[in-house]
């Protein structure tokens, strides 16, 4: 029997991977249709098991576009044969000509067990596997799965129990307060971490109680509550705060509550004004506090939750913002008085689709316009979950500069058959203006800067991903005069859109160098993004009496820039959260330098907008050597996304990454650099020849400048 249940998790950790989309919430859709496997029971009887056991059952039937498989579970006689909790996995998979198109699994322990779970899938489905493994030691009259396959309208449940009252500003501002107090206690108690206590479990059972009205957000709040211990050797007697930055300290929220009592507001708000530092079971710090990893449950890869598990998704997101990220002051309070939350647990609740669900995560990671996350999954899934319906890529480079929106590169095949060339401007995609398409691609992306969000825009060619329709109208330009085409909504043309490259030959030209080479005979080129393990770079280093540093890719780590500059130059304050949520310590951070400097060098180093993390990092540096050497920073603005990230982990959603910048990174007056970037010394505008054929701007002003 244990190979047996071997085989049978291989294979589902396969499909999970393999599967094309994956579901799990209670939403069912209106569809005229209703199929119901023949056979449709999966009956064991008189079981008595000792150690794990497998049952299964497969049905097989027409395929079904959209519905609901809801199964009836009826339990006889269960009982335990030992103190060892028992609990069963249920375990669906639904698939479609050999594609998983439906996965769902959840362990609910025997006394708790629904008597019906729902299943929603919104992708064809004609075959469907129920998995019933018991683990514990049980014995059993008889259970039985009934599935069945339902349709014709929404279900009134759903209407009943998440819609009308997620419609309710009173619950939506009840939730807000149960989020708040759950957050925390999460982060402020030491209680749920000393006694190992699942809090998301918890907050689980308070949002099943409270949309199943078993408890009011009063209730659930007490509940929570009850969890945090009232022993004085608990809680801090005094927290010296004469050497921690209190800029993102906020907890009015406790005061202004209509849920909890004035002993609770007090209770509470001794916790959060004076936390014992404490090791928290969600935090790991144990790299001397310079990286925080965040330790939260992920549970499942479907992507879309049930309704309870976005709203802990949710909430878990607010409340790590609000007490963990170091940049909070910024936010204009939306993460104290709760106003995020307030805007998206209705949107969170109602979503029946995964891109629509999809567009509010967007929406939640954009709220902190941290350009660390500005794009926190693939460009192609981006621009699905903010359409709301499945997009195909044009066979041509769209690429906003100022006002216009220009071709820069095509298909030779579309070119011909559409008339649109190198150069043209577009105007309008299916009869919508393509700048309120920009608008509304843009709202989505982390970033508080316009340059920014045009960056990632022409980066990524995001304005090439149009939603798929049967017939595309583009509306465009040529030699002024306006022209309209209509071309089919073909798969093809996508395939075409993949096979087109970007004209950057500065960046060609570092791969093919490995990151160095000659641009004259005194000026040597360096992109640390592209530099290999050759011995001869150090020789052409050390030669080099005129450097161009070009800092506008990530470094990988096999070149040591700040062995240019002088060691035991201050060129940065950073603050990283204390052991006390809210509250940050600050540091110096000097230079090292090292082997490769000397004294008699001319450097110049290229950043810009695509300067993101470790660049902005070394060009502080570099300016802070501007004091002795001659430095000169030539560009744009870099992102303003310095220090580390930190990920935060998602229930489902397997094609997202949400990230946070975990420490604040500041010039040594405390000049700010997050969202406003490293300013250059010589500033080098975006030109139009730079969006539309790659001209290297950028470098051609450093050449000049080195040169003299």
């Amino acid at each position: 029997m244990r190979l047996a249940l071997t085989f049978v998790f291989i294979f589902i950790y396969t499909i999970n991977f393999a599967q094309e989309i994956v579901y799990s919430s209670n939403w069912v859709s209106s569809i005229k249709q209703q199929v119901i496997p023949k056979d449709r029971s999966l009956v064991l009887n008189n079981g008595s098991t000792k150690d794990s056991v497998m049952y299964s059952k497969y049905y097989k039937f027409s395929g079904v576009q959209k519905g609901q498989l809801a199964l009836d579970i009826m339990l006889k006689k269960v009982r335990p044969l030992s103190v060892n909790p028992v609990k069963f996995d249920i375990i669906v998979v639904g698939g479609n000509k050999g594609y998983t198109s439906l996965y769902y699994k959840n362990s609910i322990p025997f006394d708790k067990i629904s008597s019906k779970i729902y299943i929603p899938f919104e992708a064809e489905v004609d075959s469907i596997s129920i998995f019933f493994i018991s683990s514990g030691s049980s014995s059993f009259s008889k259970i039985e799965v009934h599935p069945e396959i339902q349709f014709g309208k929404t279900l009134k449940q759903w209407e009943e129990r998440f819609v009308t009252k997620s419609k309710s500003q009173e619950m939506v501002s009840n939730l807000v307060e149960l989020a708040q107090t759950w957050g925390a206690v999460k982060y402020n108690s030491p209680s749920i971490s000393y006694n190992d206590i699942d809090w998301d479990e918890i907050l689980f059972e308070r949002l099943y109680n409270i949309f199943a009205d078993i408890e009011t957000p009063k209730q659930g709040i007490d509940i929570l509550l009850s969890y945090v211990s009232s022993k004085p050797d608990m809680i801090s007697v005094g927290l010296k705060s004469d050497s921690l930055i209190l800029e993102n300290l906020d907890n009015l929220w406790i005061q202004k509550s209509s849920l909890l009592s004035a002993i609770q507001k007090k209770r509470l708000q001794i916790i959060v004004d004076n936390p014992p530092a404490f090791k928290n079971k969600y935090i790991d710090r144990s790299d001397n506090l310079v990286y925080t990893k965040l330790q939260e449950k992920t549970l499942h890869k479907n992507a879309l939750p049930n309704v309870y598990e976005r709203l802990v998704n949710l909430f878990r997101y607010c409340n790590i913002i609000k007490y963990l990220y170091p940049y909070k002051y910024t936010l204009s309070g939306q993460f104290d008085n709760g106003a995020i939350l307030e805007e998206l647990i209705p949107k969170f609740v109602n979503a029946t689709t995964t891109m629509e669900y999809n567009k509010h995560l967007l929406a939640m990671n954009a709220a902190i316009k941290d350009g660390h996350s500005a794009i926190p999954t693939s460009s192609i899934e981006f621009v699905h979950s903010v359409y709301g319906n499945f997009a195909i890529g044009l066979p041509m480079h769209i690429k906003k500069f100022k006002q216009d929106f220009i071709v820069t590169n095509i298909d030779s095949g579309f070119s011909r058959t559409t008339g649109i060339e190198i150069g043209n401007n577009i105007h309008k995609i299916n009869g919508v203006a393509i700048n309120d398409l920009y608008k509304k691609i843009v709202s989505y992306i982390g970033s508080p800067r316009s340059d920014v969000h045009e960056y990632f825009v022409n980066r990524e060619k995001l304005m090439s991903l149009v939603p798929i329709s049967d017939s595309i109208d583009i509306s465009y330009s040529a030699n002024k005069i306006d022209k309209t085409i209509k071309i089919k909504g073909d798969i093809n043309l996508s395939r075409l859109f993949s096979k087109l490259k970007d004209n950057n030959t500065t960046l060609q030209k570092s791969i093919e160098h490995h990151g160095i080479y000659r641009i004259e005979d005194s000026i040597t080129y360096i992109n640390p993004a592209h530099i290999d393990t050759s011995t001869t770079i150090n020789a052409l280093i050390n030669h080099s009496n005129k450097i161009i540093l070009d800092l506008r890719n990530y470094p990988n780590g096999k070149l040591d820039i700040q062995s240019f500059i002088p060691s035991d130059l201050l060129f940065a304050k950073t603050q990283k959260l204390s052991p006390y949520p809210q509250r940050l310590i600050e540091s110096d951070i000097t230079t090292t330098g090292g082997a490769n400097y000397r004294h008699s060098r001319k450097i110049v180093a290229l950043i810009s907008e695509a300067s993101r993390s470790n660049p902005e990092f070394l060009a502080m540096a570099l300016r802070a050597a501007q004091r002795v050497d001659d430095i000169t920073i030539v560009g744009r603005n870099s992102m303003g996304a310095d220090g580390n990230v930190v990920t935060i982990p998602l229930i489902g959603s397997p094609t997202f990454r949400l990230w946070y910048t975990g420490i604040r990174i500041l010039y040594p007056d405390h000049g700010e650099t997050q969202g406003i970037g490293i300013k250059p010394d010589v500033y080098v505008p975006l030109t139009e020849e730079e969006v539309t054929m790659g001209v290297d701007n950028i470098l051609n002003n450093a050449i000049d400048i080195i040169r003299k």
